[in-house]
């Protein structure tokens, strides 16, 4: 029996929803660097190789693997065919046998891959060692490896012939059972990796903030050498389900499944401001995540730093006049759908799902939903009128997710943020910081948040007020604060849903006259009609003794997105189920 053992990472840097989520840090690392280091764990494992492709966008991943002395594996072929890939490095390294590991599984347990490789040598060259279920039926947490040797490998590569197939190593026996080994030698497993099943590979955003949050709390107790271990990350579980919130929504592809392609159109200017591609962000990690969609951002306007967007496919554009699309779902989120868009949604009609976001609905719309994130629906069209569906109310705001904050200890200063949007249209850093230095109270500190088109406030007492620059995760800087003013928008909800008591005022009349009113009478104390009026609100919610009761609609924020993926999946399915009748 051969004594050879590799361990092969498939990795590629065009992930469709988290590119480049290899190089993705982890505590001051890249995550594939972790996985790595978990395999060196292993005395068994001779070498390890790093499978990927030759194409331009995985050459970082090639030049880290040289630099930290694994073999690179740069492979020719299609980048979906992962078998064909695996095979060819596995062939190349003249082992008897393999490890095969995700490149997106950081909490991968050595001693567990370490018992398996030992079993296999066991077996005969057609066998396969494999973990014993539980009694109970309780899956293990593991995720994200097999061990294969190398004659049953052969047979599950030449029965391997379906698109899905070659895409996901082993289907044809874990799913499809299209090859049986000679034998299988069960491997007991600790009965305590059973106690939870959460998904641990980093498949998404919220993958990656869970990962980053287990290894960040690892590391702030333990030393750099230590591997995070898999136990403890169970008991963290166990005992914060916050944690599991974060990526527990995460729709997992099955192995015959194909994504839903989706365009997502938005604008991001001195004009607009960031709250269009705010939302666009929202509603691309919302797809990825419910539904696993391949999703590409399409921004028109002047580039800027957007912390959002660092972990999602986009392409800034000075128009939309050349773009030409072919997905299965089209999704406008502009201040106003103009020709070149028309022409797209023209172009699309029974192709592909098509969405306009925030839009007052005329029957002229070339589309198949309006989505309204707002109270009511603007507009006076009789919404039974419309040639398309609607759906609008509190449970439609496209809002970006709070992550589990940390308990601190309380601060005995109080804290306020200003928020005048990303362009300020209206000059507001010029007039509200010297009406804010007379009314509020001098022992409270003001943040004035400087949008990325937008001047820096302007203050007769410098010291008085801390300005950020477009700090990153927005949403989540606000949850610091005992009370927020804005000017009415997304993020006057966004403090909402992290239970941030804020004063709105609408200088520039973003809100139609219906939805104000019904605002005014769901939180009259957070409405104001006027500068003045809103500071005036503010020294109250301070001076008050009683905390503020949040109104009762701030409780559906968080279930939007969620619907959004939800909308987008049965429109997709009706408009395909509707072009295979027509065929």
């Amino acid at each position: 029996m051969g004594s050879k053992t590799v361990a092969i990472i498939g990795a590629r840097l065009s992930s469709s929803r988290l590119p480049g989520k290899q190089l993705l840090e982890l505590a001051g690392r890249p995550l594939i660097a972790h996985i790595v280091t978990r395999l060196r764990e292993i005395s068994a494992i001779s070498e390890i190789i790093v499978a990927t492709t030759n194409e331009a966008v995985n050459k970082p991943l090639v030049a880290w693997a040289q630099r930290a002395g694994v073999t690179a594996f740069d492979w020719a072929g299609d980048q979906n065919d992962v078998v064909g890939r695996v095979d060819a490095a596995f062939k190349a390294s003249g082992a008897d046998r393999f490890v095969y590991v995700c490149g997106d599984c950081p909490f991968i347990e050595p001693k567990t891959i370490e018992n398996l490789i030992e079993a296999s040598k066991e077996v005969g060259q057609d066998g396969i060692a494999l973990l014993q279920p539980n009694e109970n039926g309780a899956p293990f947490i593991h995720e994200g490896f097999d061990v294969f040797n190398g004659v049953f490998w052969d047979q599950m590569v030449a029965v391997a012939h379906e698109p899905f197939e070659r895409e996901h190593v082993g289907a044809v026996y874990f799913h499809l059972n299209k090859v049986e080994p000679s034998e299988v030698k069960w491997v007991d497993e600790n009965p305590v990796y059973a106690e939870i099943n959460h998904r641990l590979s980093v498949d998404t955003p919220q993958d990656y903030a869970f990962a980053q949050s287990l290894y960040d709390q690892w590391y702030e107790s333990h030393d750099k050498s230590e591997i995070v271990d898999l136990r403890w990350v169970i008991s963290k579980l166990q005992s914060e389900p916050e944690l599991i919130a974060m990526n527990a929504h995460v729709h997992q592809k099955a192995v015959k499944e194909t994504a839903i392609s989706v365009s997502v159109l938005c604008e991001a200017g001195p004009r607009v401001g960031m709250g269009h591609l705010s939302r666009a962000c929202v509603i691309a990690t919302s797809l990825q995540a419910h539904l696993g969609a391949a999703v590409t951002i399409y921004i028109r306007g002047q580039q800027v730093d957007f912390a959002d967007l660092a972990n999602l496919p986009h392409q800034w554009m000075p128009s939309f006049d050349e773009l030409s699309l072919n997905h299965d779902c089209l999704v406008c989120d502009v201040k106003e759908i103009d020709s070149s868009l028309n022409r797209l949604l023209l172009l699309n009609k029974g192709q592909a799902f098509r969405v306009a976001v925030d839009q007052v609905p005329v029957q002229e719309m070339n589309i198949d939903l309006l989505w309204s994130p707002s109270v009511v629906l603007p507009g006076e069209t009789d919404q039974g009128s419309l040639p398309f569906d609607v759906q609008f109310g509190a449970d439609c705001f496209l809002l970006r997710s709070l992550l589990p904050t940390r308990s601190a200890e309380p601060n005995i200063s109080k804290r306020l943020i200003v928020l005048t949007g990303g362009s300020d249209p209206l000059g507001l850093a010029k007039t509200l910081p010297a009406k804010l230095e007379q009314k509020i109270d001098p022992s409270i500190e003001i943040t004035w948040v400087q949008g990325p088109y937008a001047q820096a406030p302007v203050s007769r007492n410098s010291s008085r007020f801390k300005t950020v620059l477009s700090p990153p995760n927005l949403h989540q800087f606000v949850a610091e604060f005992d009370a927020a003013l804005c000017v009415y928008g997304v993020t006057f909800f966004e403090c909402l849903q992290a239970s941030v008591p804020v004063v709105a005022f609408d200088p520039i009349g973003a809100a139609t006259a219906n939805e104000w009113e019904m605002l005014k009478e769901w939180a009259p104390e957070l409405i104001a009609d006027s500068e003045e009026n809103a500071i005036e609100m503010l020294t109250n919610i301070f001076v008050s003794a009683t905390p503020l009761e949040m109104p009762m609609f701030a409780q559906k924020l968080v279930d939007g997105p969620r619907n959004f993926a939800a909308a987008v999946k049965k429109g997709v399915a009706a408009v395909k189920e509707a072009s295979d009748a027509a065929a």
